[in-house]
């Protein structure tokens, strides 16, 4: 598990890059050992900010991520979060990850769409799956 506290945003990314890219990557098993990290949720949003972005530049290889990302920060009570003041490490992170390989950034995006179900509530699973459909965070590699 990378260590969100101690790590600087460089390593945060250059381990997450890593782990992201390993054949052996699993999804669920990596958000669940982050569930109760706020570092996490905060890195969370940060990711979903930089991707929802009008800047944000994609290729196919990660247009669906920038996609749902656009759509949640559309839904209010993500909007709300999203515009709450960020971690200024994790705000760094998330930069340096959009500078990331595309596929890299896709795989990534999984593990925090599917962290930030994680951090919600019932109800705003709710709202998430009505929304953008119970799997949302299952992105194309492409």
């Amino acid at each position: 598990m990378i260590n969100l506290v101690s790590e600087d945003a460089e390593e945060i990314m250059d381990q997450f890059s890593f782990l992201t890219s390993n054949i052996t990557f699993k999804v669920c098993k990596t958000a669940e050992e982050y569930r109760n990290s706020q570092l996490m949720e905060e890195l969370d949003l940060c990711w979903i900010k930089v991707l929802a972005s009008p800047d944000y530049r994609t290729d196919p290889r990660n247009e669906a991520a920038a996609k749902i990302a656009r759509q949640l920060s559309e839904i209010p009570f993500v909007s709300e979060r999203l515009e709450r003041p960020t971690n200024p490490k994790m705000e760094e992170a998330a930069k340096k990850m959009a500078r990331e390989h595309r596929t890299i950034q896709q795989s990534f995006s999984k593990l925090v769409f599917y962290h930030f179900t994680l951090s919600c509530t019932t109800r705003e699973n709710r709202i998430l799956r009505d929304a953008l459909g119970e799997d949302f965070y299952r992105l194309p590699v492409i």
